[in-house]
Formats: structure tokens, sequence, C-alpha cells
């Protein structure tokens, strides 16, 4: 995925943007609008292009991606984002504007991306086994599935960097506030209660415990998503790692599915024998702003704020 990103890709990175004509300054972060952000986190995002894809029932296209950048020109917060082509930049930094942001561009499917290209070699010669369960797209599209699992390591290297200077930082999924439509900015504060020890998720159904990774893999069952994300720096690294060691446990065992399973299995299958380092603070709920329990946790940060 992005994995282990070197000195070196940071600086292809940097001259690849200075090509392409973004306006940066020495760190390659735009400047920073006038207002004036009372929270301590960095947001994180990502929009990696792989084509239309079916997702559960549903035809997702690039088309349906773009559509959901409005919301993130109303967001007064830092944000980390992450993109594979050249034309998702331009659309993306032209909806941010001033916003304070970095723009980090990643190939994830070249071989130089060695956990992602491994990743997804394996993804393709594991979804191929007979009889392998088939869930769109966790368990049939390698590339979606690459990206799945890149989010934590996008996570960990934005953490490494600290391009704002921030306590915490949040995975936010593109497309979470797709329904936003307002004129009004906003900023994401820290949810009620949040345990600073803990990774905050957004939780849909119950944990079922002591469940194998092959029943995971099979019955695709739900605990939390993986759209929203929140941890202290530190608590975020030592997740990560955690995330890995889980990953790797389940690739022996020639199984891979999405994040949310991965997740699923490292805390109900005791015998991957993941050391559990890292507890997950979990939020449920439904709010009036938007219905759906998949994104309750980051309504439930949302808070408005005057822009400009």
């Amino acid at each position: 995925m992005i994995l282990w990103v070197s000195t070196m890709v940071v600086l292809l990175t940097t001259l690849y943007l200075e090509l392409i004509g973004s306006v940066t300054d020495r760190s390659g972060i735009v400047a920073l609008h006038t207002c004036s952000v009372e929270t301590n986190i960095t947001v994180v995002t990502a929009f990696i292009d792989i084509g239309t894809f079916i997702k559960g029932t549903t035809i997702r296209t690039t088309q349906d991606y773009t559509s959901w950048f409005y919301s993130w020109g109303k967001l007064l917060q830092p944000v980390v984002f992450y993109y594979n082509k050249r034309w998702i930049y331009e659309q993306f930094r032209q909806v941010r504007g001033d916003l304070p942001t970095k723009y980090m561009f990643v190939n994830l499917f070249n071989e130089s991306e060695g956990r992602s290209w491994m990743i997804l070699k394996t993804a393709r010669k594991i979804f191929a086994q007979k009889g392998y369960p088939k869930h769109h797209p966790p368990t049939t599209n390698p590339p979606y599935v690459v990206i799945m699992h890149a989010k934590y390591d996008m996570l960990e290297e934005a953490v490494d960097s600290d391009y704002f200077k921030t306590e915490c930082t949040m995975w936010l999924d593109l497309g979470l506030f797709r329904e936003y439509k307002s004129s009004s900015c906003f900023v994401l504060k820290h949810p009620p209660n949040f345990d600073p020890s803990k990774i905050a998720f957004n939780k849909v159904h119950e944990l079922k415990t002591n469940k194998s990774s092959e029943w995971i893999i099979k019955n695709m069952p739900h605990w939390v998503c993986g759209g929203t994300i929140l941890g202290k720096n530190h608590i975020i690294k030592k997740f990560v790692h955690q995330y890995r060691r889980t990953t790797d446990s389940l690739l022996a065992r020639n199984l891979i599915g999405d994040d949310q399973m991965t997740i699923y299995s490292m805390f109900s299958d005791a015998t991957l024998n993941t050391d559990l380092n890292v507890k997950i603070q979990t939020y449920e709920g439904r709010v009036r702003e938007s219905p759906d329990p998949w994104f309750y946790l980051g309504y439930l940060m949302k808070h408005s704020k005057m822009c400009g």
C-alpha cells in the first residue's frame, strides 16, 4: 500500500506536485486559511481511483466519488489527502481552495510499494481459490482490498510526518458527508467521553466473540465500520502495528478481506494470538442530520463554524 514512505518517495511526491502546478510552500502544504480552528485533529482521507466496481448491490463509479467532494470545501480542519491521479488532485484542490491541506500522491499498485504490492498479488491468489466466499468487493476485488488496508498506512504516514502539529489524527471516508449540501462550514471535535487510551470507531452491530476468521470471511458480519477512526497519534501508531500483525496472521491462513473483516477477526478470533495493546471505543446511534448508523460518529463530531 503506501507503506513505509521513504525519503525518496517524499521527494518524488514534492517534485510531482511542483510539476503539476501545486501552489505550496516549501513543505508542500497549501497555505493556511485565515480561519482559526478550535480542534486539535488532523483529518486524513483519500480517493484512489480504480474505476467502476460493485459494492454490495450498488455500482460505484468515479463520478460518485467526485460528487462527494463538496463537503471538503466546508471542513475547516487541516486535511491530508492521498490520491493517485493528477485530475483528482486538481479537482480536490479546487474544492479545498486555501484551506490547510497536504496533498500526497501515491501509487498503491506499483511494485515499489512493497506491502501494498504484496497484498495485491496475494489477494488475487486467495480470491481465486475454489469456494472462497464472494462478497462484493471485500473478497472479490483485489485493488479495493489494497486501498482498504492502505488506509492504515496512510494514517501512520500522516502521524509520523505530523504535518499540522496536532495531538490527534482521524480517518474520515471521502463520502461520509456525501449528503451535506449546506453553505455553512464546520469542524470536527472530539466526541463525548472520548477515551484517549483507545481508538474510536463507529459501531453498527454487536461483536460476536469466539468466531473463527474463516467464519468471519464467509459470513461477513459487521461490528465497526472503517469510515471514521479517531485516536491520539501514539495510539494510532500502536493500533496500526496491531492491525498489520492481524493481517499477516490472516494471510498466513490464506485469508484476506477488507479492514472491517480484519478488525472483527482481531477482536473475535483468539487463535490469531494478536496482542490487543489498543482497545476500541465504540460509538453507535443516529442523528437527525443523517439517520444512517454507519455515519453516526462523523456527524456526532461535526460542529458548525462560521466560514472565512
